[in-house]
């Protein structure tokens, strides 16, 4: 099925990254704990059937944190999505959901010199700002729902706030749990604290 096709071009894709650290033992402990919180998280989006309670806004920013590499940083979170939305099915609204998710990724990418915990969360509450703008934004464009003028643009956010809600409690409880597991593992087995990982 083309939903396992992309789920071993995933599994491929995290060999790889094995392949080219194989002299590095740290960073291959770092990315097997990594791959596993993502694949964890990305996981349960399948099993909630709370609307926009989602873990794939925290595991944007926590890969944009995680790799200096550009094209992992956005790739693994950005084919996490598309798998995701091939079983969910595909809307109107996709190109403005992984446009968000792309700022959220930089933000985390272009934050991995100031990384803090409490740095981290901060950034999910934006993440999740920025996302609740730009998706509302398209289904105001898009859904024929809202009369094409800036009152239909302020009806469409209004409705959106409870929704809002799920999406704001998920990346809070996700990114603590992405987050604080690696600071903790990290400390307590590197004894060093938070540092992105450098795969050439």
């Amino acid at each position: 099925m083309i939903i396992n096709y992309h789920y071993n071009n995933f599994a491929y894709t995290i060999s790889k990254l094995y392949e080219k650290n194989i002299m590095k033992k740290e960073n291959l402990f770092k990315i097997s704990l990594i791959a596993l919180a993502i694949l964890l998280a990305g996981a349960s989006r399948f099993v909630s059937d709370i609307p926009n309670f989602s873990p794939m806004l925290s595991i944007a920013l926590f890969s944009g944190y995680m790799f200096r590499n550009k094209v992992i940083a956005f790739l693994i979170p950005l084919s996490a999505q598309f798998i995701s939305d091939m079983y969910f099915g595909f809307h109107p609204d996709m190109l403005a959901v992984y446009f968000s998710f792309s700022i959220i990724i930089a933000i985390g990418y272009f934050n991995q010199e100031k990384y803090s915990l409490t740095k981290s969360m901060i950034n999910s509450i934006i993440g999740t700002v920025i996302f609740f703008l730009l998706t509302n934004f398209s289904v105001w464009l898009t859904s024929g729902f809202y009369t094409n003028n800036f009152a239909g643009l302020l009806n469409s956010y209004t409705l959106a706030i409870p929704f809002y809600k799920n999406t704001l409690l998920s990346a809070i409880i996700y990114s603590t749990i992405l987050f604080a597991s690696y600071d903790l593992l990290s400390n307590k087995i590197f004894n060093e604290k938070f540092k992105a990982i450098e795969i050439k």
